[in-house]
């Protein structure tokens, strides 16, 4: 818009066709057709916020999964992998890949000692943006290797623009810890055109990698 206006839309009911919206423009008289997908988008951005899957607190009874990957505990094949999967009546399972060489075998958390670990898979607090666009996608300034950093990924039901029901993963690479001991640098493994780096809580990190001195 120009001339620093600020204009009110208001959007009524579909047209009969269903390719529009009834709209008009507060302080104006006139009845417009407005097309439907962009009174959808707007709706859309009024109910589900667009921000972006690593800020987004996650709900604990919708996750799925919650896999962490150390590239420091390297087994025979692939990453060291400390997984834990949540059951539909409210229960964890871990799995711990360095113990089996095929897919080893779910068992029970300690209660005592997860409990306390179940808050923190919302999410990182205290995240911060470091770099809001890197142009050469070089990571490695902060310690991140897109082929081989540890990571710690959490799994979630998700709704495509289709309507079809899947489980989506979000998976945060890890690099090197910050000049002033507070974070980790820490990228989001996306097809997004732009990735920023970003700071997670470090002691929010180092609580995940520790599970792996005594998976609970």
């Amino acid at each position: 818009l120009t001339s620093d206006r600020h204009l009110r839309f208001k959007l009524g009911d579909e047209t009969t066709s269903g390719d529009h919206y009834y709209g008009e423009v507060v302080g104006f008289p006139q009845l417009y057709l407005v097309v439907k997908i962009w009174g959808d988008v707007v709706a859309r951005l009024a109910n589900e916020l667009p921000l972006p899957a690593w800020y987004v607190e996650r709900e604990i009874d919708d996750l799925v999964g919650v896999s962490v990957f150390r590239n420091d505990l390297e087994p025979e094949e692939g990453e060291a992998i400390l997984e834990f999967l949540h059951i539909q009546d409210g229960t964890w399972l871990v799995r711990d890949f360095r113990t089996a060489e095929s897919v080893p075998e779910s068992r029970p958390v300690d209660p005592e000692r997860w409990d306390p670990i179940i808050p923190l898979l919302r999410g990182s607090p205290n995240i911060r943006v470091e770099s809001i666009r890197v142009e050469d996608e070089d990571y490695t300034r902060w310690g991140i290797d897109e082929e081989g950093s540890s990571a710690i990924e959490v799994r979630f039901p998700a709704v495509s623009d289709f309507g079809t029901d899947f489980i989506e993963s979000m998976s945060l690479l890890i690099g090197d810890k910050t000049p002033d001991g507070t974070g980790y640098y820490a990228l989001w493994e996306s097809n997004q055109f732009f990735r920023p780096t970003i700071i997670l809580d470090a002691q929010w990190v180092e609580t995940f990698f520790g599970l792996f001195d005594d998976p609970p």
